[in-house]
């Protein structure tokens, strides 16, 4: 009985070591489960005309989308071979936030990972979540400089 307690034992400590240190960022590459909301992208236009889209990140800078632009005569063309793009995307626990898997972007247009994931989790901004709060700003400080004045 002894044995089997102990065989029981091991077997749950090797179980919960596996799923521990498995990939935490462990995503299919094939396709995204969870698209990114477009009010969260920003179009980027390049000095021909073509267009792609990127994510920006405050404190990282832009992560491409789709590591293809798409140009006004119909053709595809590749972003910047090297360029930061996102591999997937799919939710986590909270609502404002996604997981990425970062990669680059080739020569042929596709979003690659250099062998080593990188995982990140990002909260992503609401539709014109800046501006809103520096109007809300700068309407209090109008609102302070009149009360001053009548003060006077």
């Amino acid at each position: 009985m002894v044995l089997l307690k102990l065989t029981l034992v091991i077997l749950i400590l090797e179980i919960g070591e596996r799923t521990m240190c498995s990939d935490p960022c462990k995503m299919e590459a094939e396709s995204s489960p969870f698209k990114l909301p477009q009010s969260s992208l920003l179009d980027a236009p390049d000095e021909e005309g073509c267009k792609y889209q990127l994510l920006f990140v405050e404190a990282e800078g832009p992560l491409v989308v789709n590591c293809t632009k798409d140009c006004p005569n119909g053709e595809k063309k590749t972003v910047t071979e090297g360029e930061a793009c996102i591999v997937t995307v799919k939710k986590a626990a909270d609502p404002d936030d996604v997981i990425v898997l970062v990669g680059s972007c080739d020569k042929e247009g596709s979003c690659v990972t250099k062998g080593d994931s990188d995982c990140r989790t990002i909260t992503l901004p609401g539709p014109d979540s800046d501006e809103g709060e520096d109007e809300e700003e700068g309407e209090e400080e109008e609102e302070e400089e009149k009360g001053k004045k009548k003060e006077e």
